[in-house]
């Protein structure tokens, strides 16, 4: 799978991929639209870390109005391990703070509250990035 389907330009309510994986006996929470990592010693450790990082992430973007470049997609490789994952259950929403003049979303009834949420699909990565990697030893 490419990430050359995906948006260039973030807009708001979104909903984000997350490949969950274990790399060197560590958990690694990756958040694909953006190419951002977590990587803690569990799976929930990783998973608060990048909820964090990407609230940072989008507000500092949106705040210098950089939503051209807010997204950046990972590598195919991790798309499409992320296709072959197993589904997990999502993660807990992202509230964004952000005003109507900074928000991105295209409404064209202004008086409308603004959905400045981030949605987490999260999915969990099978045997099979273990399998790639055991021929590099």
């Amino acid at each position: 799978m490419s990430p050359h389907h995906l948006a260039t330009r973030f807009q708001l309510p979104m909903t984000a991929s997350v490949l969950f994986y274990t790399e060197k006996s560590m958990s690694v929470a990756h958040a694909l639209d953006f190419d951002i990592c977590a990587v803690e010693k569990t799976e929930e450790e990783a998973a608060e870390k990048l909820r964090r990082s990407l609230k940072i992430h989008i507000e500092r973007g949106l705040r210098e109005e950089w939503t051209d470049t807010i997204l950046h997609p990972a590598p195919t490789e991790y798309w499409d391990r992320f296709i072959s994952a197993d589904i997990r259950p999502p993660l807990e929403p992202i509230q964004l703070d952000v005003t109507a003049q900074e928000s991105p979303v295209q409404d064209e009834f202004p008086t409308t509250p603004i959905d400045s949420r981030l949605i987490l699909m999260a999915m969990v990565s099978s045997g099979a990035y273990q399998r790639t990697h055991q021929y590099a030893r």
